[in-house]
C-alpha cells in the first residue's frame, strides 16, 4: 500500500507524502479496519484531501469500499451493492458544496457486453443514484482530469475489443452541473487506432485539457484550447533521456505504459513501471529521478497498487458526513 501524492501546495520539500511517512497508529488502525474483510485495498482517487480506497480485485470484500483522511485520521467503511464495476470519478460540486462519487458497471440489458450503467453518490447519502447507461465504459486505472467543472477520461480501449469506441468518440465528458455526457475526438494521429488509443493519456496543464502520446520511443503532446480542437505543443525525444536509468539489458524500453500524474511549472511528473518516479523538465529535456523515502525499488509491474494523483491536505471532516458512524451501507 505505498503510494505517493504530489502536492498542491508548492511546498518543494514536501512534494511527496508516502504511506511510510503517516503517524504509525494511524496505519495500524486503517490497517486493522480495512482488513478484517479485504485482503488488500488500493488507493483509486483523492480529491481535497479524502483519499478513496478500494478492495483489490481477489479480495474476498469487493462490495466495501474506503473514504479516509490523512490528516484527520478518519476512516470510513461503505458497503455497497456493485460486487463488479469500477470508480470512475470522485469531484466536488462547487455550487452545491457537495463530494461525489461516480461508479461505472456492465448492465448488457441490451446485449451489448460492452454497455455501462453510471451511477452517483452524493457523500452524506447511503443511496446510488442512477444517471444513465453508455455503450461502453471508460478507461480503468486513471483518475479523470477536471477543468472548468468537466470531466474528462479516454474511452475505453479498441484493446480491449470495444467496437463501440472510435477515434471520434474516443474521449468522453462528463458535465458535474447538468450531468450529461458528451464524447470528442483525441487529436489526429497517423496510427492503427487499437495501437494509438492505448497510448494515449489526458492531463491538465495551466488549466487547460492536454492530449500525451507515447509511441513507444518518442512522445507527443498537443493542447485544446477549444472541445475537440488540437494543437501541437511538445515532440520529445523522450527515452534518450533515460538512458542513466534504464538498465542496458532491457534495452530503449517501450514507453506505453508511463502514468503521467502532472505538470507544474513546464515540468511532467510521471511514474514508469519497473524504472522509478521522476520528473521530467519540458523545456530543458532533462530529468530527474524522485526518490522515495523507505522504497528502494518499484515493487510492482504495471503500478497498478501506485496512487499516481495529485492530492492536497486539508482538514474535511468525514463527520461532516456521516456523524459518528464509521460504516455505512450504501443501496
Amino acid at each position: 500500500m505505498d503510494f505517493f501524492l504530489p502536492q498542491d501546495d508548492g511546498d518543494d520539500k514536501a512534494a511527496l507524502f508516502i504511506k511510510r511517512a503517516f503517524n504509525g497508529s494511524l496505519v495500524a488502525r486503517w490497517k486493522h479496519q480495512m482488513r478484517t474483510r479485504a485482503r488488500a485495498v488500493v488507493p483509486v482517487a483523492s480529491c481535497n484531501g479524502l483519499i478513496l480506497f478500494k478492495p483489490c480485485m481477489y479480495s474476498r470484500a469487493k462490495v466495501e469500499f474506503y473514504i479516509g483522511n490523512l490528516i484527520t485520521g478518519e476512516l470510513i467503511t461503505m458497503k455497497h451493492r456493485y460486487v463488479r464495476g469500477y470508480f470512475c470519478g470522485f469531484f466536488y460540486h462547487p455550487s452545491r458544496q457537495e463530494y461525489k462519487l461516480l461508479h461505472c458497471h456492465r448492465t448488457d440489458s441490451t446485449g451489448n457486453p460492452f454497455e455501462c450503467e453510471y451511477t452517483i453518490l452524493t457523500l452524506g447519502s447511503t443511496r446510488w443514484r442512477t444517471l444513465r447507461s453508455l455503450p461502453c465504459g471508460v478507461r480503468q486505472g486513471s483518475p479523470p482530469v477536471i477543468l472548468d467543472d468537466t470531466l474528462y477520461w479516454m474511452t475505453e480501449d479498441l484493446y480491449f475489443n470495444c467496437p463501440y469506441t472510435t477515434c471520434e468518440n474516443s474521449i468522453t465528458t462528463f458535465s458535474i452541473h447538468s450531468e450529461e455526457f458528451h464524447t470528442m475526438s483525441h487529436p489526429s494521429i497517423e496510427s492503427e487506432p487499437i495501437q494509438c488509443h492505448r497510448r494515449l493519456t489526458l492531463l491538465a496543464m495551466d488549466g487547460r485539457l492536454t492530449c500525451w502520446y507515447f509511441s513507444g520511443q518518442v512522445v507527443h503532446a498537443w493542447v485544446s484550447e477549444v472541445p475537440g480542437n488540437w494543437t501541437s505543443i511538445y515532440n520529445l525525444d523522450f527515452n534518450g533521456n533515460f538512458g542513466s536509468y534504464i538498465s542496458p539489458r532491457d534495452g530503449p524500453g517501450d514507453n506505453y505504459n508511463v502514468r503521467p500524474v502532472r505538470i507544474q511549472d513546464e515540468k511532467l511528473t510521471l511514474v514508469w513501471p519497473r524504472t522509478g518516479v521522476f520528473r521530467y523538465d519540458l523545456l530543458k529535456n532533462t530529468v530527474e529521478k524522485i526518490e522515495l523515502e523507505g522504497i528502494f525499488k518499484l515493487h510492482y509491474r504495471e503500478g497498478d497498487l501506485l496512487l499516481v494523483t495529485c492530492y492536497t491536505k486539508s482538514l474535511i471532516s468525514l463527520s461532516n458526513f456521516y456523524p459518528g458512524l464509521s460504516e455505512i451501507v450504501v443501496r
